[in-house]
């Protein structure tokens, strides 16, 4: 007798995506899976476009949640129907056929809580930026292999596992997958799957863009991390853009009073990009364009990052003496 595959709920978050949501639906309706052992949920925030239309035409679920942030809609749609695995996907991506078959077989041990991938993009209908950025965001040549989390445009995770850890952190408006993953592999195992592809439709275009969605993502990059505890894993990510933001603090106040410290916050701020752009050609051999991207990256996330440590500040000392922080 044939084991029987897991039910998988497919949840996907949407404000105003009659765009991308049509081709997004198109791939769901086309995987190389049961249809009777997945189903489709979307949440949609109040949309305003044809959003809402799109979902029933083609036969999803459309749940209407309040206008929070995403990790709350995200729970909505997980907590809202029994299933075995969650399929967290975004509007804005297509699934390729073997999406949830090589997801499920991912679940064949116990000890594994979720598994995902970064999304590719579609050459045909990318430039070199949004190509560049996509390789040096996928580790394509490492194979399965267990990490600390996961993007949500491309993430399954083990349903009961994730209703013990209570979801998403809801306080959160960015970073809530980082947050989520720690807390997951807290659990069991988080796997890498590069087989498990999804393609991404609204990369940046341009370094504006670029730079204007990183300063986005990262905009709870700290809260996040002391949300869940620091780890040792995460403290590059948190320190390289201080030190790359604080560098050219240094070489700006040189410019003005010492050539030392212009010139070694220079080579501070410069050596930041520079490392990450040397371990970034194995993936991309286009120098000049990966140095210019890490660049931009550090710049955005450098803003964000003193950003939230002056809200930070401001928070703790506008707090009324006594009072409790929830920990979402």
């Amino acid at each position: 007798m044939a084991e029987t595959l897991p039910l998988i709920a497919v949840v996907i978050p949407t404000l105003n995506e009659e765009r991308f949501l049509p081709r997004c639906l198109a791939s769901l309706h086309d995987l190389d899976y049961p249809a009777d052992r997945y189903f489709i949920q979307v949440v949609d925030n109040h949309s305003i476009d044809r959003t809402p239309d799109i979902v029933r035409a083609h036969g999803a679920s459309l749940i209407e949640a309040e206008k929070r942030s995403i990790g709350f809609s995200r729970n909505t749609g997980a907590f809202s129907r029994k299933a075995d695995l969650i399929a967290f996907l975004d509007a804005d991506c297509l699934a390729d056929r073997a999406w949830l078959r090589r997801a499920a077989q991912n679940f064949t041990s116990p000890e594994v809580v979720a598994a995902g991938a970064y999304p590719l993009v579609l050459v045909s209908e990318s430039n070199a930026l949004q190509i560049a950025w996509a390789a040096l965001c996928r580790r394509e040549d490492s194979g399965v292999h267990r990490v600390d989390w996961l993007p949500t445009a491309n993430l399954v995770v083990r349903a009961d596992r994730f209703g013990a850890i209570g979801g998403f952190n809801e306080t959160l408006t960015t970073c809530e997958d980082v947050d989520l993953g720690y807390r997951l592999s807290a659990q069991g195992v988080v796997l890498y799957d590069p087989s498990m592809i999804v393609y991404h439709l609204r990369e940046p275009e341009t370094f504006t863009a670029f730079f204007q969605k990183e300063v986005w993502h990262a905009k709870h990059n700290i809260t996040g991390s002391l949300s869940h505890g620091l780890r040792l894993s995460e403290v590059p990510s948190l320190t390289a853009p201080l030190v790359f933001g604080f560098a050219w603090f240094i070489a700006l106040i040189g410019a003005f009073w010492s050539q030392a410290l212009l010139f070694g916050g220079l080579l501070t701020a410069a050596l930041v990009p520079g490392v990450y752009t040397l371990r970034g050609l194995r993936r991309c051999r286009n120098f000049p364009l990966v140095l210019a991207i890490y660049f931009v990256y550090f710049t955005a996330r450098a803003y964000a990052s003193f950003a939230e440590v002056i809200d930070l500040l401001l928070r703790r000392i506008r707090r009324p003496p006594g009072a409790v922080v929830s920990r979402g």
